[in-house]
């Protein structure tokens, strides 16, 4: 995302912030977070696409790789590849978690 959408997303959410755990869990699934809704006991490292990160963003593709190349992001590459393949679930989370806070 462009640093003035983060801004205009950001404001949105102060301007009319969640009120309570069933409001932010509301959220988190409209945003694709389910397991952060369902209180999410045990964290597994997983691994989303380039795709789907940028679909929870609602950016494009390349706006993930620039906040991967930002340091916003962690890429993941398997052993034996060159290429990676996505980007850890919980950076992505953080990085909604710190836009909902507005302490982007």
């Amino acid at each position: 995302m462009k640093q003035p959408t983060i801004a205009a997303v950001c404001a949105l959410v102060a301007a009319d912030p969640p009120r309570s755990c069933t409001d932010r869990a509301a959220l988190a699934t409209a945003l694709g977070f389910d397991d952060v809704a369902r209180g999410g006991g045990h964290h597994e490292t997983r691994v989303m696409p380039f795709d789907e990160v940028a679909r929870v963003l609602a950016c494009t593709r390349r706006n993930v790789h620039q906040l991967c190349r930002a340091g916003q992001l962690r890429k993941v590459t398997f052993p034996g590849r060159k290429l990676s393949r996505g980007v850890f679930a919980e950076d992505v989370t953080r990085l909604v978690a710190a836009c909902v806070k507005g302490g982007m």
